[in-house]
């Protein structure tokens, strides 16, 4: 065999490998549920008087035999500004997906500026997790197993969420509840003075709670984290932030592996998470499944843990 095919039968065996990890992830399991039974709730996280109650609510998608099943927390985009827990990226996909692997899944809500300026997305984001902590064994799920995913501004709440803890200590829990956080490409790791005016609050003691990397330290007990991105010219900085916050997270002794979504603009790579073949979803399984194992799992796919 010459050093040519020799390359070409390796190439043909890693795709090979891939493709049945992907099969293998969405294989229909013995204890799978029928999609049509899927149960959709919606339920009212907190009251605030002159707010619209859907905008403190969470779509909860279950089914009436689950018992004890890992918990899904999806945190919609929209620069903070726009976006809803039943846009087509939030659950369209993703609900059918995880109910159907046996997870509870739930798509949150908060309030949106320029209503309000931060803090109060976080604060309702907190609040949103330790209700569905406090009340999802209603619902079949297992408050012990509660992991977080988000895209865009989302994934940037999910992120803040799980590594400023005063947020989640505020409503009444700790980092501990959320035992790995899925995050969407975002851009605000490391900074967030680029956002647009009228979102984050003027004080700057605020502003710097508002950044995810000012609190990452090694003694918090921060979950482990799944980070997707694009690549791309104009996606530079972008890209530069991401890993680099990945390589804070790994510098801490948090696990933490940040992977390309390859031809993937920033719709599609939230869109297609829960979508029968994409391989970010097979990644997201596999993760939740053993979230320490982030690093090795993405380097099972040919990502790198940064």
């Amino acid at each position: 065999m010459n050093a040519v095919t020799q390359v070409i039968a390796a190439v043909v065996q890693k795709v090979t490998a891939v493709i049945n990890r992907i099969m293998t992830v969405f294989s229909p399991r013995g204890d799978s549920v029928d999609v049509a039974d899927m149960q959709l709730t919606t339920l009212q996280y907190k009251d605030i008087a002159g707010v619209d109650p859907n905008k403190l609510a969470v779509d909860v998608y279950t089914d009436p035999d689950f018992s004890d099943r890992p918990v899904m927390i999806f945190i919609h985009g929209g620069g903070l500004k726009n976006g809803d827990k039943r846009n087509d990226g939030a659950y369209l996909a993703k609900a059918p997906h995880f109910v159907s692997n046996d997870y509870v899944y739930v798509s949150v809500n908060y309030r949106l500026s320029p209503g309000v300026v931060s803090p109060s997305h976080i604060e309702d984001v907190a609040d949103a997790v330790m209700f569905v902590h406090d009340n999802i064994a209603d619902y079949g799920g297992d408050p012990n197993q509660i992991f977080v995913m988000g895209h865009s501004a989302g994934a940037y709440l999910a992120t803040l969420l799980a590594t400023n803890e005063k947020y989640i200590e505020g409503a009444g829990g700790d980092l501990s509840m959320i035992k790995g956080v899925v995050s969407l490409d975002v851009w605000a790791y490391m900074s967030v003075a680029d956002w647009q005016q009228g979102v984050l609050s003027s004080d700057p003691a605020e502003r710097f709670d508002a950044v995810p990397a000012n609190h990452v330290d090694s003694d918090k007990g921060i979950p482990p984290f799944l980070i997707f991105y694009r690549d791309g010219s104009s996606q530079e900085s972008v890209t530069r932030d991401q890993t680099a916050f990945s390589d804070l997270l790994l510098a801490n002794g948090v696990p933490a592996a940040s992977v390309l979504g390859v031809n993937d603009d920033h719709i599609e790579l939230n869109r297609e998470v829960g979508t029968v073949g994409d391989e970010k979803t097979a990644i997201i399984m596999e993760f939740l499944a053993d979230p320490t194992r982030v690093a090795s799992i993405a380097a099972g796919y040919g990502f790198t843990a940064t």
